[in-house]
């Protein structure tokens, strides 16, 4: 558990996030998930495009200041608004296909 909050304050510190006393500050990151029901957090991030280790793999995020998750880098590609948590991305499927979900498919925030 202690590595997961050592790599966020990195990740943070490299994005110029602020962080106190080895916590990283998420007010207004949003914290992606690995699974469902917010199960292995891979990190906080502001808006942009994630590290390649986290994309297309987040399950659950928690919001934070976000406001729309991109298919792809740069924002390009498909989006939808993230107006709240998502606990479950597989059972979200805004602005895309019949058969798809967000679930692993988040590459950027806004």
């Amino acid at each position: 558990m202690a590595h997961k909050t050592v790599r966020n304050v990195l990740i943070s510190v490299a994005l110029g996030g602020t962080c106190a006393f080895g916590a990283v500050a998420t007010a207004q990151a949003a914290t992606l998930y690995d699974h469902i029901n917010y199960g292995d957090e891979m990190g906080s991030w502001g808006s942009g495009d994630l590290p390649s280790w986290a994309n297309d793999r987040a399950s659950s995020i928690k919001k934070g200041a976000s406001r729309l998750m991109c298919e792809n880098k740069g924002c390009t590609g498909r989006t939808a608004p993230l107006d709240s948590d998502k606990n479950d991305l597989r059972s979200f499927t805004v602005n895309l296909h019949i058969g798809e979900s967000w679930s692993d498919r988040i590459s950027a925030l806004r």
